[in-house]
Protein backbone atom coordinates (compact mmCIF):
# COMPACT_ATOMS: atom_id res chain seq x y z
CA UNK A 1 0.00 0.00 0.00
CA UNK A 2 1.20 3.38 -1.07
CA UNK A 3 0.90 6.39 0.88
CA UNK A 4 -1.66 7.67 -1.78
CA UNK A 5 -4.23 4.97 -0.35
CA UNK A 6 -3.57 5.23 2.70
CA UNK A 7 -4.23 8.74 2.56
CA UNK A 8 -7.66 8.33 1.08
CA UNK A 9 -8.13 5.22 3.82
CA UNK A 10 -7.32 7.95 6.54
CA UNK A 11 -9.68 10.87 5.22
CA UNK A 12 -12.78 7.92 4.38
CA UNK A 13 -11.92 7.24 8.16
CA UNK A 14 -12.22 10.19 9.24
CA UNK A 15 -15.28 11.22 7.77
CA UNK A 16 -17.18 8.08 8.63
CA UNK A 17 -16.24 8.70 12.57
CA UNK A 18 -16.83 11.97 12.54
CA UNK A 19 -19.50 12.11 15.01
CA UNK A 20 -16.54 10.84 17.43
CA UNK A 21 -13.31 12.88 16.36
CA UNK A 22 -14.85 16.26 16.04
CA UNK A 23 -15.78 16.44 19.48
CA UNK A 24 -12.33 15.17 20.10
CA UNK A 25 -10.45 18.05 17.47
CA UNK A 26 -13.38 20.76 19.36
CA UNK A 27 -11.96 19.77 22.85
CA UNK A 28 -8.19 19.05 22.51
CA UNK A 29 -7.68 22.59 20.44
CA UNK A 30 -9.46 24.67 23.07
CA UNK A 31 -7.35 22.72 25.91
CA UNK A 32 -4.16 23.13 23.82
CA UNK A 33 -5.73 26.78 22.62
CA UNK A 34 -5.61 27.79 26.63
CA UNK A 35 -1.95 26.12 26.88
CA UNK A 36 -1.02 28.65 24.15
CA UNK A 37 -2.46 31.51 26.06
CA UNK A 38 -0.60 30.78 28.88
CA UNK A 39 2.28 30.25 27.24
CA UNK A 40 2.23 33.74 25.36
CA UNK A 41 1.20 35.45 28.69
CA UNK A 42 3.67 34.57 30.58
CA UNK A 43 6.54 34.84 27.60
CA UNK A 44 4.68 38.84 26.92
CA UNK A 45 7.39 41.65 27.60
CA UNK A 46 4.24 43.90 28.43
CA UNK A 47 3.39 41.68 31.43
CA UNK A 48 7.22 40.64 32.37
CA UNK A 49 8.33 44.42 32.63
CA UNK A 50 5.27 45.84 34.45
CA UNK A 51 4.11 43.13 36.64
CA UNK A 52 6.85 41.42 38.52
CA UNK A 53 5.26 38.35 39.93
CA UNK A 54 2.22 37.85 37.86
CA UNK A 55 4.71 35.33 35.40
CA UNK A 56 5.65 32.78 38.00
CA UNK A 57 2.19 32.19 38.38
CA UNK A 58 1.83 32.18 34.72
CA UNK A 59 4.62 29.92 34.00
CA UNK A 60 3.20 27.67 36.55
CA UNK A 61 0.07 27.69 35.15
CA UNK A 62 1.70 26.83 31.54
CA UNK A 63 3.10 23.70 33.71
CA UNK A 64 -0.39 22.79 35.32
CA UNK A 65 -2.54 23.20 32.25
CA UNK A 66 0.20 21.20 30.18
CA UNK A 67 0.09 18.01 32.50
CA UNK A 68 -4.14 17.93 32.78
CA UNK A 69 -4.16 18.99 28.57
CA UNK A 70 -1.93 15.70 27.97
CA UNK A 71 -4.03 13.62 30.49
CA UNK A 72 -7.42 14.60 28.79
CA UNK A 73 -6.01 14.04 25.17
CA UNK A 74 -4.37 10.49 25.82
CA UNK A 75 -7.55 9.37 27.76
CA UNK A 76 -9.91 10.58 24.71
CA UNK A 77 -7.60 8.93 21.99
CA UNK A 78 -7.17 5.51 23.75
CA UNK A 79 -11.33 5.85 24.19
CA UNK A 80 -11.48 6.36 20.21
CA UNK A 81 -8.83 4.20 19.63
CA UNK A 82 -10.85 1.47 21.76
CA UNK A 83 -13.83 2.07 19.83
CA UNK A 84 -12.42 1.61 16.82
CA UNK A 85 -11.31 -1.82 17.18
CA UNK A 86 -13.51 -3.42 14.99
CA UNK A 87 -12.61 -1.44 12.20
CA UNK A 88 -8.87 -2.23 12.10
CA UNK A 89 -10.00 -6.19 12.69
CA UNK A 90 -12.13 -5.75 9.29
CA UNK A 91 -9.02 -4.50 7.65
CA UNK A 92 -7.00 -7.50 8.38
CA UNK A 93 -9.72 -9.42 7.04
CA UNK A 94 -9.43 -7.93 4.26
CA UNK A 95 -6.00 -8.56 3.61
CA UNK A 96 -4.37 -5.49 4.91
CA UNK A 97 -0.74 -5.90 6.75
CA UNK A 98 -0.24 -4.89 10.14
CA UNK A 99 2.30 -2.15 8.87
CA UNK A 100 -0.85 -1.12 6.48
CA UNK A 101 -2.80 -0.54 8.80
CA UNK A 102 -0.12 1.65 11.15
CA UNK A 103 0.54 3.71 7.77
CA UNK A 104 -2.87 4.60 8.23
CA UNK A 105 -3.14 5.18 11.69
CA UNK A 106 -0.03 7.47 11.19
CA UNK A 107 -1.96 9.67 8.32
CA UNK A 108 -4.79 10.19 10.63
CA UNK A 109 -3.19 10.78 13.75
CA UNK A 110 -0.94 13.63 11.20
CA UNK A 111 -4.21 14.56 10.06
CA UNK A 112 -5.50 15.57 13.35
CA UNK A 113 -2.67 16.97 14.67
CA UNK A 114 -2.21 19.49 11.63
CA UNK A 115 -6.41 20.46 12.39
CA UNK A 116 -5.55 20.69 15.98
CA UNK A 117 -2.21 23.27 15.50
CA UNK A 118 -3.86 25.38 13.38
CA UNK A 119 -7.30 25.50 15.85
CA UNK A 120 -5.37 25.94 18.79
CA UNK A 121 -3.41 28.79 17.64
CA UNK A 122 -5.92 30.78 16.00
CA UNK A 123 -7.76 30.39 18.65
CA UNK A 124 -5.02 31.00 21.50
CA UNK A 125 -3.93 34.11 19.72
CA UNK A 126 -7.76 35.53 19.05
CA UNK A 127 -8.64 34.85 22.57
CA UNK A 128 -5.47 35.87 23.83
CA UNK A 129 -5.44 38.91 23.17
CA UNK A 130 -8.72 39.15 24.92
CA UNK A 131 -7.77 37.48 28.13
CA UNK A 132 -4.53 39.89 27.68
CA UNK A 133 -6.85 43.16 27.90
CA UNK A 134 -8.96 42.00 30.88
CA UNK A 135 -6.20 40.79 33.20
CA UNK A 136 -4.33 43.99 32.64
CA UNK A 137 -7.97 45.52 33.59
CA UNK A 138 -7.52 43.28 36.45
CA UNK A 139 -4.15 44.66 37.52
CA UNK A 140 -5.51 48.42 36.93
CA UNK A 141 -3.57 48.98 34.18
CA UNK A 142 -5.29 51.09 31.76
CA UNK A 143 -2.61 51.85 29.79
CA UNK A 144 -2.15 48.48 27.85
CA UNK A 145 -3.19 48.32 24.04
CA UNK A 146 -3.93 45.46 21.41
CA UNK A 147 -0.02 46.39 20.39
CA UNK A 148 1.52 45.33 23.64
CA UNK A 149 0.01 41.40 23.06
CA UNK A 150 2.07 40.37 19.61
CA UNK A 151 1.99 37.15 18.05
CA UNK A 152 4.59 34.83 20.01
CA UNK A 153 6.92 32.31 17.40
CA UNK A 154 8.55 31.14 20.91
CA UNK A 155 5.08 30.19 22.12
CA UNK A 156 4.21 28.66 18.85
CA UNK A 157 7.02 26.39 18.43
CA UNK A 158 6.63 25.22 21.94
CA UNK A 159 2.89 24.42 21.54
CA UNK A 160 3.71 22.29 18.23
CA UNK A 161 6.34 20.69 20.18
CA UNK A 162 3.93 19.86 22.75
CA UNK A 163 1.50 18.98 20.46
CA UNK A 164 3.82 16.33 18.45
CA UNK A 165 5.38 15.08 21.76
CA UNK A 166 1.75 13.75 22.80
CA UNK A 167 0.58 12.32 19.35
CA UNK A 168 3.80 10.72 19.17
CA UNK A 169 3.22 9.01 22.61
CA UNK A 170 -0.38 8.35 21.01
CA UNK A 171 1.05 6.73 17.99
CA UNK A 172 3.23 4.25 19.70
CA UNK A 173 0.75 3.19 21.66
CA UNK A 174 -1.31 2.28 18.98
CA UNK A 175 1.24 0.14 17.39
CA UNK A 176 2.33 -1.06 20.40
CA UNK A 177 -1.62 -2.51 21.04
CA UNK A 178 -1.14 -3.49 17.03
CA UNK A 179 1.77 -5.60 17.68
CA UNK A 180 0.09 -8.86 19.15
CA UNK A 181 -3.31 -8.58 18.08
CA UNK A 182 -4.74 -11.03 15.51
CA UNK A 183 -7.75 -10.21 13.55
CA UNK A 184 -10.00 -12.85 15.90
CA UNK A 185 -8.81 -10.87 19.11
CA UNK A 186 -9.55 -7.40 17.71
CA UNK A 187 -12.93 -8.96 16.69
CA UNK A 188 -13.57 -9.87 20.06
CA UNK A 189 -12.42 -6.80 22.11
CA UNK A 190 -14.60 -4.62 20.17
CA UNK A 191 -17.86 -7.43 20.80
CA UNK A 192 -16.39 -7.87 24.89
CA UNK A 193 -18.62 -6.13 27.19
CA UNK A 194 -17.22 -3.88 30.42
CA UNK A 195 -16.28 -6.15 32.76
CA UNK A 196 -17.05 -5.41 36.29
CA UNK A 197 -14.29 -3.49 38.20
CA UNK A 198 -12.07 -4.52 41.16
CA UNK A 199 -11.63 -2.62 44.17
CA UNK A 200 -8.06 -1.51 44.44
CA UNK A 201 -6.97 -0.92 47.65
CA UNK A 202 -3.56 0.73 46.65
CA UNK A 203 -5.42 3.27 45.01
CA UNK A 204 -7.74 4.14 47.60
CA UNK A 205 -4.64 4.71 50.06
CA UNK A 206 -3.31 6.64 47.78
CA UNK A 207 -6.24 8.98 46.80
CA UNK A 208 -6.62 9.54 50.68
CA UNK A 209 -2.75 10.32 51.43
CA UNK A 210 -2.79 12.65 48.14
CA UNK A 211 -5.87 14.12 49.08
CA UNK A 212 -4.80 14.76 52.76
CA UNK A 213 -1.44 16.38 51.72
CA UNK A 214 -2.81 18.74 49.34
CA UNK A 215 -5.48 20.27 51.94
CA UNK A 216 -2.60 20.32 55.31
CA UNK A 217 0.04 21.91 51.97
CA UNK A 218 -2.77 24.24 50.93
CA UNK A 219 -3.41 25.08 54.60
CA UNK A 220 0.12 25.80 55.85
CA UNK A 221 0.75 28.46 52.35
CA UNK A 222 1.55 32.07 52.90
CA UNK A 223 0.41 34.74 51.16
CA UNK A 224 3.44 35.50 48.80
CA UNK A 225 4.50 35.20 45.66
CA UNK A 226 6.79 32.30 46.94
CA UNK A 227 4.36 30.25 48.03
CA UNK A 228 2.80 30.19 44.70
CA UNK A 229 5.00 27.02 43.77
CA UNK A 230 3.32 25.16 46.88
CA UNK A 231 -0.47 26.28 46.61
CA UNK A 232 -0.27 24.78 42.80
CA UNK A 233 1.49 21.68 44.10
CA UNK A 234 -1.35 21.44 47.05
CA UNK A 235 -3.85 22.01 43.73
CA UNK A 236 -2.19 19.27 41.83
CA UNK A 237 -2.00 16.64 44.40
CA UNK A 238 -6.13 17.70 45.75
CA UNK A 239 -7.07 17.31 41.82
CA UNK A 240 -5.15 13.70 42.00
CA UNK A 241 -6.44 12.58 45.36
CA UNK A 242 -10.11 13.42 44.34
CA UNK A 243 -9.73 11.40 40.99
CA UNK A 244 -8.26 8.13 42.82
CA UNK A 245 -10.62 8.91 45.54
CA UNK A 246 -13.51 9.09 44.19
CA UNK A 247 -12.95 6.01 41.61
CA UNK A 248 -12.12 3.64 44.39
CA UNK A 249 -14.30 4.71 47.28
CA UNK A 250 -17.03 4.61 44.45
CA UNK A 251 -16.25 1.29 43.33
CA UNK A 252 -16.05 0.17 47.26
CA UNK A 253 -19.45 1.74 48.10
CA UNK A 254 -21.28 -0.37 45.22
CA UNK A 255 -19.77 -3.64 45.98
CA UNK A 256 -20.82 -2.73 49.55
Amino acid sequence: MDTRIATTFAFRNLKANKILYIPFIISTGIIVGLFNIMLNLSQNDYVQTRHKSLPTLLYLGVIVIGFFSAVFIIYAANFLSKRRSKEYALYTTLGLEKRHIRRIIFIEYLINMLIISVFSTALGYVLGKFLFIMLNRAMHDMNVGLMNYPFSLNALIVTAVYILGIFTLLFIDSVWSLRKISAIELMSQSRSKEKEPKLKFIPLLFGIASLGAGYILALNVKGTVESLVYFFLAAVLVAIGTYLLFTSLSIAVLKI
